[in-house]
């Protein structure tokens, strides 16, 4: 999981905020069907009401004392934090992420915002940029791998769902240099621009990233994070740079 593999975390600064995610009404999607270095991540919550059963608690305080598998240690670090922060209000946070996507001189931002409803929790991230979203990716109830057995995928509940897409949902971001292009990148990347519709070659696709500045993303189910996602800017969307 390229996740696992890449070593580009974000910073994460926790606010409390009457007003959690972006007031979208007047954005207008220019493209939000396609799937950006290290970035920095600001996160506010939103008022509401949600309270988790004492009972339920205290099995994830037994849990995670029991729990010392190294990849669980950044979700059993904060997890009681999170519901501390949200216990008896709307589980709705937005995060903001920060990087270069575009590779243009000013900071682009991605909106993710974390929210319950309708008995799922939902990932919703936004690159917005000059009042427009130019790129989106939404899924629903995020999983990552556990060890503990009460957050296993058959026993975890609302919060345990609620805590992976507040940690590990918004897109993750990586400089170039952690993969370079060779015949397979340059490869995917002609054919999924030519499967939507936009022809070019090789050695036009070669040039571009010889060019362009801007960085990888990785979107979608933390658990299955395989696709290395590049902004193309003469189509204006995002294209496939590797996936295995």
């Amino acid at each position: 999981m390229l996740n696992r593999i890449f070593l580009g975390l974000s910073f994460a600064f926790f606010l409390i905020s009457c007003n959690s995610h972006p007031k979208d009404k007047a954005l207008k999607d220019s493209l939000v069907d396609n799937p950006a270095d290290s970035s920095q991540q600001k996160i506010t919550y939103s008022q509401g009401v949600l309270t988790i059963p004492p009972a339920l608690l205290k099995k994830y305080q037994e849990a995670c004392k029991h729990d010392t598998v190294a990849y669980d240690k950044i979700f059993v670090s904060n997890f009681f934090g999170l519901i501390k922060k949200f216990n008896g209000k709307k589980l709705d946070t937005t995060i903001l992420t920060f990087g270069n996507i575009d590779g243009g001189p000013d900071r682009d931002t991605v909106f993710s915002r974390v929210y319950y409803n309708g008995d799922s929790v939902y990932v919703d991230s936004k690159w917005i940029k000059n009042n427009h979203i130019l790129w989106r990716d939404k899924y629903s109830d995020p999983f990552t791998e556990l060890s503990a057995d009460l957050f296993s995928d058959s026993s975890r509940n609302t919060w345990v769902c609620f805590a992976i897409g507040v940690l590990y949902g918004p897109p993750d971001f990586y400089p170039r240099t952690e993969m370079a292009a060779d015949s397979m990148v340059y490869s995917q990347g002609v054919e999924d621009l030519d499967s939507a519709g936009i022809h070019t070659d090789v050695e036009k696709y070669k040039a571009y990233l010889e060019e362009f500045k801007g960085g990888f993303i990785t979107c979608g189910q933390p658990e299955s994070r395989e696709r290395l996602w590049i902004w193309y800017k003469p189509a204006g969307r995002m294209i496939t740079y590797y996936q295995p």
